[in-house]
C-alpha cells in the first residue's frame, strides 16, 4: 500500500468518528440578545415616528430630512436625554437644528416657507441676506415675528454690494430701464438720506423720471439739476429766487413741474406776475416739497412776502385794500390800529400762526375769522365800538390778553374756558354780575372795569403808566415801538 492511501484511509475515519459522537451526545444551544441600540439616522414622518420608541436606549438621533417638526418638537419635549437633531427646510435650502447663525442667498430661500419655519430655529441669532431680493416690509415683517433674531442685509447695486448702514449714494450711472429695480433696492436702504443722480452737468434720467424715485423714496434727497424760468436750479438748492421777472400764470406747469422735484427749498417769486389764487394753491399742493413766497399789498402802497410774520399798517387799511393779507399765513404780530373805516377782518382766517393783533379803533364787528386762531394770545379790541358778540374767541384756545374797551360786549362766557390773564372792559355792556361771574371763573385773571382810557394797567403797565408789563416789552420788540414803521417790503 502506497503512503499516499494510508493518510487518506486515516482522515476519512477520524471524520466518522467525529460525526458519530456529535448525533450521540448533542450540546446546548446559547440564548441571542438584541443589540443596543444608543445612535439612530432615521427620516421620520407623522406615522412612523412612533418607531422611536423601539429604542429605548437611544442617546442620539438624527432625524435630518424629515418634516414633521411639530411631531419632533413633541418627541424632544418626551425625551429630553435624547439628543436631537434635525433639519428644516427654508426653501432650496435647509438649516439645522442648532444653527445660530446662516447666510442665505437669492435662490436658497422662499420668504414665506421662511416665515413659517424659522420657528422651528430655536437657536437662530442672526440671518445674513447678501444682495437681498426682500423688500422693506418683508424685512420689517420677519424682524417683528422673530425679535430675538438679528435680520443683516446688503444690496447689489451697479455690481458693488450696499450695506444697510449706508447713508449717500452716488446713482449718476442709473438710466430709466432701470428705476423699478434700483427703487426696489433703495427700499432696503433705510439709512440712505442723499443721493447724487448728476454725472457732472449730465444725467440720465429726466426731471418725471427723478419724480418716479422721489414718490417712491420721499425721504430720499436726491440731487438733480434742472432749468426752471432761464434759471439752472437744484433740487438741493436752499434757496431759489426769482424777482421782478415777467412770468404769469402762464409759468405754471413748469412751476409744478419744479415744485414736484424740489425737497425743503424755500421758493421766491417776488413780483413775478403770478396771480395769488394760483400761488395759494401751489403752494397747499407742494407744501412738503418747497417753501413757496410771494409779495402780497395792501395798504395804500404797503407789501410784504407771504412769509413775513410782523405786518403793521395803521391809518389806511380798508376794506378794499386788506383782502390780500390772508396769504400771509406766519404772520404772528399785526398792528392794524387807528383803521376806522376797516369793518372787514376776514383775512385773520389765513393766519394759523398769529399770536398777537392789534384792531383798536376799527369798525369791525364779525369776529368769526378768528376762530382758526390757535396760538393767538393777545387782542386788541379797544374802541371797536361795533363789536358785541365775541363767541368765535371760544375757539382760541391759547387767548390770555383781550382788550373790549368801549365795545358793546355784554357776554364774558366765551371766556370760560381760555386761560385767561388780562382782561380790559370798561364802558361796555357787561353786568356786575357778569363780571363778578367771569372773576369767579378766572380768579388770577387781571381785570379792569373802571379806568377812563383802556391802555393803562394791567394792559401795557404793571403800575400807573410806569413800568411795562412782561407781554407788552414783547410787543415793542416786535414793532420796534415807539419807532416803528408801516410794512413796505
Amino acid at each position: 500500500m502506497k503512503r499516499g492511501t494510508k493518510i487518506f484511509l486515516a482522515a476519512a475515519a477520524a471524520i466518522l468518528l467525529l460525526t458519530g459522537c456529535a448525533r450521540e451526545e448533542q450540546l446546548p444551544t446559547e440564548t441571542t440578545e438584541p443589540p443596543v441600540i444608543v445612535k439612530l439616522t432615521m427620516v421620520v414622518t407623522e406615522d412612523n415616528i412612533r418607531q422611536l420608541e423601539d429604542y429605548p436606549d437611544l442617546k442620539e438621533v438624527n432625524l435630518c430630512g424629515s418634516t414633521c417638526y411639530d411631531r419632533i418638537r413633541q418627541y424632544q419635549q418626551e425625551h429630553p436625554n435624547v439628543d436631537v437633531t434635525y433639519s428644516v427646510a427654508l426653501g432650496s435650502r435647509a438649516a439645522v437644528s442648532g444653527t445660530k447663525k446662516l447666510t442665505l442667498r437669492p435662490g436658497e430661500y422662499d420668504y414665506d416657507t421662511l416665515m413659517e419655519n424659522l420657528t422651528y430655529l430655536d437657536s437662530m441669532e442672526s440671518l445674513t441676506f447678501p444682495d437681498a431680493e426682500l423688500t422693506m416690509g418683508q424685512v420689517a415683517e420677519l424682524q417683528e415675528k422673530y425679535p430675538q433674531v438679528a435680520v443683516n442685509y446688503t444690496v447689489t447695486l451697479n455690481g458693488e454690494p450696499v450695506g444697510e448702514d449706508t447713508q449717500t449714494l452716488d446713482l449718476s450711472w442709473v438710466k430709466p430701464e432701470e428705476l423699478g429695480f434700483v427703487s426696489q433696492k433703495l427700499s432696503l436702504l433705510p439709512n440712505v438720506s442723499h443721493v447724487e443722480l448728476m454725472n457732472g452737468e449730465k444725467s440720465n434720467l429726466t426731471a418725471a423720471d427723478v419724480s418716479a424715485l422721489q414718490t417712491a423714496l420721499p425721504d430720499v434727497v436726491f440731487h438733480y439739476t434742472f432749468e426752471l424760468f432761464g434759471k439752472t436750479v437744484s433740487t438741493t438748492d436752499e434757496r431759489i429766487e426769482f424777482v421782478n421777472q415777467r412770468i404769469g400764470d402762464e409759468g405754471e406747469a413748469e412751476l409744478r413741474d419744479a415744485l414736484s422735484l424740489l425737497r425743503g427749498s424755500y421758493v421766491l417769486l417776488d413780483n413775478c406776475r403770478f396771480s395769488n389764487e394760483l400761488l395759494a394753491r401751489l403752494r397747499d399742493e407742494y407744501r412738503d416739497n418747497a417753501k413757496l413766497v410771494w409779495r402780497v399789498w395792501f395798504g395804500n402802497n404797503g407789501s410784504c412776502t407771504t412769509d413775513r410774520e410782523v405786518i403793521r399798517w395803521v391809518y389806511g387799511l380798508t376794506d378794499s385794500n386788506c383782502h390780500d393779507l390772508v396769504y400771509c399765513e406766519d404772520a404772528r404780530f399785526c398792528d392794524f390800529g387807528h383803521d376806522e373805516t376797516l369793518t372787514d377782518c376776514s383775512f385773520v382766517a389765513g393766519m394759523p400762526n398769529l399770536e398777537a393783533i392789534i384792531l383798536s379803533g376799527s369798525s369791525i364787528k364779525d369776529l368769526s375769522a378768528f376762530a382758526g386762531c390757535k396760538k393767538l394770545e393777545f387782542l386788541e379790541l379797544a374802541y371797536c365800538g361795533y363789536v358785541e358778540d365775541i363767541s368765535p374767541l371760544s375757539q382760541c384756545e391759547s387767548l390770555k390778553r383781550l382788550n373790549v374797551g368801549f365795545t358793546k360786549v355784554s357776554d364774558l362766557s366765551p371766556l370760560d374756558d381760555l386761560p385767561m390773564e388780562a382782561l380790559v372792559a370798561m364802558s361796555t355792556k357787561t353786568s356786575a354780575e357778569e363780571r363778578a361771574r367771569f372773576q369767579e371763573k378766572h380768579p388770577e385773571c387781571l381785570t379792569n372795569y373802571t379806568d377812563t382810557q383802556p391802555y393803562g394797567n394791567p394792559w401795557r403797565y404793571v403800575d400807573n403808566g410806569v413800568t411795562f408789563n412782561e407781554y407788552y416789552l414783547k410787543l415793542k420788540d416786535a414793532f420796534n415801538y415807539p419807532n416803528t414803521k408801516n410794512t413796505t417790503r
